[in-house]
């Protein structure tokens, strides 16, 4: 994340205003306010994607600003999504950051697990339901930082179906235990690196 971004999230949410607050007979002008804020500081710190079109409260209803305010918020939670680790430092404890070998590893796996699903003997809603979870599973492994308990999900919804009566699902679930391991190798890796840095330089020989 760059000091660009972190800077305009900061200076924009100060003067956030929520669409529930549309009933308020100020909700216009700190509408305004807030949208315009977006564009200056977009404009001044050169953040590609942020809004760059400026309003006055005269020209507009409320319900004229809703479209607008949503696009804002959608920009905004993109930037702390992309950068979850700086904005709530608790929960790097929850992820792990994957390399492009990492990654082009775990993305193997399920793959494989898509393709041990599709050849099981199952009911189609439960497949479907699988297929979210390990959607979801891909999701995570293409994002910065990915959640290890987004692997745990896919192995609770494979272990779910095999208690309704899926059929040949072992496959599966010795594919997402893999998964598994290789996110928690890989975070342990992650810490280890990060320990080591962290190292004092050792003394000079005397």
């Amino acid at each position: 994340m760059t000091t660009s971004h972190q800077l305009f999230y900061q200076r924009v949410v100060e003067r956030r205003v929520q669409l529930q607050e549309i009933s308020q007979p100020t909700f216009v002008y700190r509408a305004v306010l807030y949208l315009n804020s977006a564009t200056t500081w977009g404009k001044s710190l050169g953040i590609e994607g942020a809004p760059t079109i400026e309003y006055e409260a005269s020209d507009h209803r409320a319900e004229d600003l809703v479209g607008p305010l949503c696009e804002l918020e959608q920009f905004l939670d993109k930037i702390r999504a992309d950068n979850i680790e700086v904005f709530e430092p608790a929960h790097k404890a929850l992820t792990v950051g994957l390399n492009q070998e990492w990654r082009a590893n775990v993305t193997t796996l399920v793959n494989h697990i898509r393709d041990a699903v599709q050849n099981a003997q199952i009911d189609e809603a439960l497949r479907e339901g699988i297929f979210r979870a390990v959607e979801k599973l891909q999701s995570e492994v293409n994002r910065n930082r990915t959640r290890l308990a987004a692997a745990s999900e896919v192995w609770d919804t494979i272990t779910d179906a095999i208690g309704k009566g899926a059929e040949n699902l072992e496959p599966a679930v010795k594919l997402i235990e893999r998964v598994r391991k290789r996110l928690g190798n890989a975070q342990l890796a992650e810490i280890e690196a990060e320990e080591h840095l962290q190292l004092p330089s050792p003394p000079e020989d005397e």
